[in-house]
């Protein structure tokens, strides 16, 4: 799993292929780094606000 809370991505092989499933979970933790929280978290914002 790759965390940045509040986006949260998971990734399975279902177990056929661990090697996949890494190599894919560290190209996406590299792609989606640090600076992803505030703008998913402020999208959630406008999302509420729009819904209301």
């Amino acid at each position: 799993m790759v965390r940045r809370d509040p986006l949260v991505v998971a990734i399975s092989t279902s177990g056929r292929s661990p090697f996949l499933a890494s190599a894919l979970r560290q190209r996406l933790e590299r792609l989606l780094g640090p600076e992803r929280r505030p703008f998913t978290a402020a999208l959630g914002r406008v999302r509420q606000q729009l819904r209301r």
